[in-house]
């Protein structure tokens, strides 16, 4: 093949041209692979939040702020119809049913169908379950005796089932009280509290307390000791 180069007729063959073309793909599929490989060793770009409109989104932690409550403990004395009578220390407002378990549950001579087991005890007391026998005998709507400590006079007190359970001073209830809460009563002994039982089984409830003075013995100087610690 003659080919004109620089002015000049220079023959060339087909040989050397087949060569020159290897030569080249060689030259080009080298300098494609350099590039390749470096584009594949380039470390990742790092892309600056500032320079970029996509938000990032922060987690935030949410402190509580509200003081937690402290529990207070009452003891209760457990007597009567349970299994395991004893002192229970027991958080402020837990109720009857799960002083009566931790006692190891209610015998079985316990008076089960006149209990209040949703009750709330909130301050240390006596919790007394009575037999049916013994509730009848007392003239009681309940099988469930509560008394507490009433300070100074050391007068206890009882709630009735059908009184406030909400309510948090306690008074013994002159209409369901045994002779046992009532004698605990300033100025009110054996004697006399038997005469507040004949008197109510005889003449029924008090309709308000100072019906009491209408008992034998017990004028306005005794009501006026014990007005603040009575209840109907």
């Amino acid at each position: 093949m003659n080919v004109k180069l620089f002015g000049h007729i220079v023959f060339i063959s087909k040989n050397i041209i087949y060569v020159g073309i290897c030569v080249g793909i060689l030259l080009i599929s080298a300098v494609g692979y350099y590039i390749q490989k470096e584009k594949s060793g380039k470390a990742p770009q790092i892309i600056n939040q500032a320079e970029t409109n996509v938000p990032i989104t922060e987690t935030l932690t949410i402190q509580n702020t509200e003081p937690s409550k402290t529990v207070k403990n009452i003891k209760v004395y457990v007597v009567g119809e349970v299994v395991n009578p004893g002192i229970y220390e027991v958080p402020e407002g837990s109720i009857v049913f799960e002083i009566v378990n931790m006692a190891g549950g209610l015998s079985e001579r316990a008076d089960k169908n006149n209990i209040n087991l949703a009750q709330e005890i909130r301050e240390n007391l006596m919790m007394k379950v009575l037999t049916e026998e013994e509730r009848k005998e007392e003239d009681l709507t309940t099988s469930l005796v509560l008394i507490k400590n009433n300070g100074e006079n050391a007068a206890n007190s009882q709630v009735d089932n059908s009184s406030n359970q909400g309510e948090q001073n306690l008074k013994i209830n002159i209409n369901t009280a045994t002779k046992e809460q009532l004698m605990t009563l300033p100025g009110i002994g054996e004697a006399k509290a038997g005469d507040i039982i004949a008197h109510r089984n005889q003449n029924g409830f008090f309709k308000k307390i100072e019906d009491i003075m209408s008992v034998n013995g017990i004028k306005q100087e005794r009501f006026n000791a014990i007005k603040e610690l009575i209840t109907i």
